[in-house]
């Protein structure tokens, strides 16, 4: 009898414990149904959204600069002006900006024609960002005005013309 109710007290711990396992077996399967499904979604669907909403202005980027291409097909050469700090126009010399400058050009003759002019180009890049005050520097939207006085600033130094294409600031911090 004493064998009876041992038998039965354990096998009502058991049913109490199974009861308390499949809620959290049943929470795990659906933790892992969503991880699996999330990360199929990304590896299908990523792909898919990226390349319809980044079509339309890669398409209206390389209408826009077809002339510049080299004829070739290859893309165009870029020279780079690394790490150039200066401090900003009012500053006092207590804050400073430091900047890269990548230039596209036509080809790798001018790319050899910018090697062998770096130091005035580097020159050049510092005198137009040393007149700027640091609340000039600072404000994005005159990036782009940036590149153009820099670009123009730039074209007096090569023969041919039109050698500086684009004007890219892959580094621009200020301090």
């Amino acid at each position: 009898m004493a064998d009876e109710l041992q038998i039965e007290v354990e096998g009502a711990d058991a049913a109490a414990a199974a009861p308390k396992k499949r809620p959290m077996v049943l929470i795990g399967m659906i933790v892992a149904g969503l991880a699996v499904g999330g990360g199929a979604g990304g590896f299908v669907a990523g792909p898919m959204l990226a390349q319809k909403m980044g079509a339309a202005p890669a398409a209206d980027t390389a209408a826009a600069h077809e002339e510049e291409a080299p004829a070739d097909g290859a893309e165009a050469p870029v020279h780079q002006l690394d790490n150039l700090v200066l401090n900003p126009a009012g500053s006092g010399g207590t804050r400073f900006l430091l900047v890269s400058v990548a230039l596209r050009a036509p080809d790798a003759l001018v790319i050899e024609e910018m090697k062998s002019h770096d130091a005035e180009m580097r020159d050049v890049v510092l005198r137009v960002f040393g007149t700027k005050p640091v609340e000039e520097l600072s404000d994005i939207t005159k990036r782009e005005q940036f590149k153009s006085e820099i670009r123009t600033a730039l074209e007096p130094l090569f023969k041919k013309k039109n050698a500086v294409r684009e004007v890219f600031f892959p580094q621009f911090v200020i301090q």
